[in-house]
């Protein structure tokens, strides 16, 4: 029993993540310039919202799994199963076009793929749109299970 409705509990559970990761994105993003020496072209701007939208794909993926896991452990291994492919399949260990044609179509579903800067628009649109297919499924996972 808590005072709280469940709007509440997943704002309090999702804005303090988000704001941690968006600091670690603005902190990876100082080290490449200030102690890496990488020059840095074009808008700062879009590249932090890009992390900040990528950061939100994740939660929104963590959250998903969360809810169909009974317990911390189970939600751990099953994030080990689904975070390697995720990764593999984002095209930066491995460029898509490397990769077999088969396999280039679902790399499309990834959102870690539309970080990519090459065009822009599109990409900010796919993310937006994982972003909230994602989290508007966790979140009514999550209602159902506070229900």
């Amino acid at each position: 029993m808590t005072p709280a409705t469940t709007s509440e509990i997943i704002i309090a559970k999702i804005v303090p993540l988000f704001m941690l990761l968006c600091v670690l994105v603005l902190f990876a993003a100082s080290l490449l310039k200030i102690i890496f020496d990488v020059p840095f072209r074009g808008n700062i701007f879009l590249v932090l919202s890009g992390g900040a939208l990528c950061v939100l794909c994740g939660i929104g993926v963590g959250t998903f799994i969360a809810t169909y896991t009974k317990s911390a452990q189970q939600a751990q291994l099953m994030a080990f199963f689904i975070n390697p492919p995720l990764s593999s399949l984002s095209g930066s260990l491995t460029p898509v076009e490397a990769m077999p044609h088969w396999l280039q179509p679902v790399t499309l579903l990834n959102p870690i793929r539309h970080f990519g800067m090459d065009t822009l628009w599109p990409n900010y649109l796919a993310l937006i749109g994982f972003a909230t297919v994602l989290l508007t499924l966790s979140v009514r996972r999550f209602r159902k299970q506070l229900g």
